[in-house]
């Protein structure tokens, strides 16, 4: 399956770099072509998501291909779209409409406007400089366009708080100026952008296993967060230090100790030599995972080892029971393993290599973030608590390996 979904993917990327080759000579194409080759092209992105959203599901969604595909979806898309916007723009500026300006502005609504592409905005501030750009750019600083026609093009990409914040002004000449200022004041604000931008930074997820796919989308993250400070003037050259510790204590424990080994000698390492040390792991751990996996012969109980992202893993194993394996309940709740006597419990878990502390198979229970024993606070659910006055022959440790409660 895996193999049929990576070759649609290849097909959809040649596809998309044909058309690449078509835009090199795209002042000899016609007007109708570029646009039928654009709405086609249009239709990819879509396929392409919903192939690698399968890939994702059996741990074969390449990042780096996915990140490539989009930068260069995107590029393409914006080039052809310029193009054509300039050639209805430039047939606008050959036939003007002889309407007197009240006309027009009365009449925003009702015409007809050329089509330009444009992202939305819904007044979340971390998509604001985004969206001032591709606007600036396409429709603010378009001297070919009316400011009644701006005004008619900005609300129609304006939706909840930001519509709502030019939506008392009507339709006309004088106000564009005054909405689009409304807009500045509200959303341009530097100060707000690097403070979000901060709290993503701080806000990163951990990585909790050795495992490429979390780990390239970590330096992704982090990658677009220095980008944006850089964009907003930020001194991302000095906050070297900031960048590495914080991408350094969200690695798992094993690419952690790598990176401690390979810098033991670098008194100040910087951020490209953790993005790249980090992206180099990807590429070993991408290399070796197929030759890691067992063999499925011989009817072996234990299944071929695939490194899901722990919150793939986590949405699986909360499916069903992994005593009985039925969908209906967990297995705190599970009367197979509620009749067995505390003993027998702690054996079935550690058969099942599941945490001692949260009952889940997809983690042990030194990094288990769930609470402990309600009865003696110790790191092991509730139960699987042995009273003091119990004699066991042996106490199985159950310190180091899944809470009674959901998770």
């Amino acid at each position: 399956m895996s193999e049929v979904l990576k070759q649609k993917s290849m097909d959809i990327c040649a596809k998309l770099q044909r058309f690449g080759k078509f835009l090199e000579n795209i002042e000899e194409k016609s007007f109708e072509e570029i646009e039928l080759r654009l709405n086609d092209i249009k239709e990819l992105k879509h396929k392409f998501e919903g192939v690698h959203e399968k890939l994702k599901e059996i741990g074969e969604s390449d990042e780096n291909e996915v990140e490539l595909f989009e930068e260069k979806y995107y590029e393409n898309i914006s080039l052809a779209t310029q193009n054509l916007n300039r050639r209805r723009n430039s047939d606008l500026s050959v036939s003007p409409l002889r309407f007197h300006s009240t006309t027009m502005e009365s009449s925003a609504r009702s015409v007809k406007l050329p089509k330009i592409s444009l992202p939305e905005f819904d007044g979340d501030i971390s998509n604001w400089p985004s969206f001032r750009d591709s606007y600036e750019s396409l429709v603010h600083k378009n001297e070919l366009l009316n400011p009644v026609y701006k005004f008619a093009y900005l609300r129609s990409v304006l939706k909840g708080e930001a519509f709502k914040s030019v939506d008392d002004l009507s339709v006309t000449n004088n106000n564009y100026d005054l909405a689009w200022k409304t807009l500045l004041e509200r959303y341009n604000s530097r100060k707000k952008l690097i403070n979000i931008n901060l709290t993503s930074l701080f806000a990163l997820p951990r990585v909790y296993r050795e495992n490429y796919t979390d780990l390239r989308r970590l330096v992704t993250s982090l990658s677009k967060i220095v980008h944006s400070l850089a964009v907003l003037d930020v001194p991302v050259n000095s906050w070297n230090a900031i960048f590495v510790h914080v991408g350094v204590d969200k690695l798992d424990l094993v690419t952690k100790k790598h990176w401690e080994t390979q810098t033991k000698d670098v008194e100040d390492p910087s951020f490209d030599d953790f993005k790249s040390f980090v992206l180099g792991q990807c590429q070993i751990l991408e290399n070796v995972e197929p030759k890691m996996r067992p063999s499925t012969s011989q009817g072996s109980i234990k299944k071929p080892f695939k490194k899901p992202n722990v919150m793939v893993a986590q949405s699986k194993f909360t499916m069903k029971c992994i005593k009985c394996n039925e969908s209906d309940h967990l297995i705190y709740k599970c009367p197979e393993f509620l009749k067995l006597n505390i003993k027998d419990r702690i054996n079935i878990i550690k058969n099942l290599k599941a945490c001692f502390n949260c009952l889940k198979p997809s983690h042990c229970s030194n990094i288990c973030t769930k609470r402990g024993c309600q009865k003696c606070n110790l790191k092991h659910n509730t139960l699987l608590h042995i009273d003091q006055e119990q004699p066991l022959e042996k106490k199985p440790r159950i310190e180091t390996s899944v809470n009674n409660d959901p998770i």
